[in-house]
């Protein structure tokens, strides 16, 4: 068999493709510019070109690089779920491999310390037969100048600081407690009163139903507080009900799948793609 100087290509070659090349490839072969696909998606055309280069690192929640991933694969008829499926595979390799430096690393340092304490237990068994030959009388134990009175006055000294370091320290603690208690107790008739007319002022509370026109991701957050009402993905035809107290933060992963109900009103998103809006 003589080889003809060809490139042939087959089915497999798509597989070893990378993320980025898959997107490149797909873009140029509608005829789409990076600043066409920027302006069609409203995704930035930095954050595109970064996805062609397979640099996925913008310092946002993965949710929010999975739904551009995901939105940019549609734009070019590709299988959106085949980009996503193969950028999480891409992050659990990335985990995996500094994992395992971590370990490798981990048993080069065990293996040092090991060696080092051979080292010194060696060392220690050799020292032993010479203390025997340089002399075979008991050897007493090592006193300061001043002997054994000096050592027991150190001792006291220690235990008496350490005393007075606690009956110091429960003093201060009950003066505290004492301080606190008069200022709760002369100021707790004044508290009750100045906030009972905050629960009667409160804000009425009302009922909005988020419709799923088809697959998108929702979290919705009180501007007031920052509580977060709900956070999750909702199925196509699903409706969820949330309720609210004042102005909300309606964030989305595809506007255009996605309507807000309230009073018997339908409203839409102002964003088809990945975005975010308030509701009164």
């Amino acid at each position: 068999m003589t080889w003809d100087g060809k490139v042939h290509h087959n089915s497999h070659s798509t597989l070893m493709q990378s993320i980025g090349e898959r997107l490149e490839e797909a873009r140029k072969r509608r005829g789409i510019s990076i600043r066409e696909a920027a302006e069609t998606t409203k995704i930035r055309s930095d954050f595109l070109a970064g996805f062609e280069e397979n640099n996925f690192d913008l310092n946002l929640p993965e949710i929010y690089v999975r739904g551009f991933l995901r939105t940019y694969a549609v734009l070019l008829k590709i299988n959106p779920d085949k980009i996503v499926t193969d950028y999480t595979a891409t992050l659990l390799g990335e985990s995996k491999s500094r994992k395992e430096s971590r370990e490798l690393f981990g048993r080069m340092e065990l293996q040092d310390r090991s060696r080092q304490s051979d080292l010194t237990s060696a060392d220690g068994e050799s020292d032993a037969p010479i203390e025997a030959i340089e002399s075979d009388e008991p050897r007493a134990p090592a006193r300061s100048p001043g002997g054994w009175k000096d050592l027991i006055n150190f001792d006291n000294t220690v235990y008496l600081k350490i005393a007075v370091i606690i009956l110091s320290g429960v003093l201060v603690v009950a003066v505290l407690i004492w301080v606190i208690q008069a200022i709760v107790g002369s100021g707790g008739s004044s508290s009750a009163s100045d906030t009972r007319p905050a629960v009667t002022q409160g804000i009425d509370s009302e009922i909005i139903n988020l419709i799923a026109l088809d697959e998108v991701r929702v979290k919705v957050t009180e501007i007031d507080g920052g509580d977060v009402l709900f956070q999750g993905p909702l199925a196509r035809g699903e409706t969820r009900s949330v309720t609210k107290r004042g102005t909300i933060l309606i964030t989305y992963t595809a506007g255009a799948n996605l309507l807000v109900e309230k009073g018997g009103q339908r409203f839409r998103m102002p964003t088809e793609g990945i975005g975010r809006s308030t509701f009164n």
